[in-house]
């Protein structure tokens, strides 16, 4: 049987499994001073974090959506402006007349 000690606080059921005569008998673990370790990870904070990212995100791509479809419609809108003039390649000869209603 191999423990760690990582905590200040050992169930004594453990101790009892262990070849000491009590807890204070175990030697303290630490960590070497090379060794950094980070702070407890925030879990809540990290979520937000990325709600909020996603949120960025979303509005980004929204607002180029909206640009897009603007630039669309401005291209749409000069398109019809040229339809009511006549359209120089085409050949009167070329067009055939509609036929007349009876």
């Amino acid at each position: 049987l191999f423990v760690r000690k990582v905590s200040v606080h050992l169930d004594p059921n453990i101790v009892h499994m262990l070849p000491v005569r009590s807890h204070d008998d175990l030697p303290d673990i630490q960590w070497p001073d090379e060794v950094k370790i980070s702070e407890k990870v925030d879990w809540g904070m990290l979520r937000a974090q990325a709600r909020e990212k996603a949120k960025a995100k979303e509005a980004r791509r929204a607002k180029m959506k909206l640009e897009k479809e603007e630039e669309d419609q401005g291209e749409e809108e000069e398109g019809e402006e040229g339809d009511d003039e006549l359209d120089p390649e085409v050949d009167d000869d070329e067009v055939e007349p509609e036929p007349e209603e009876k």
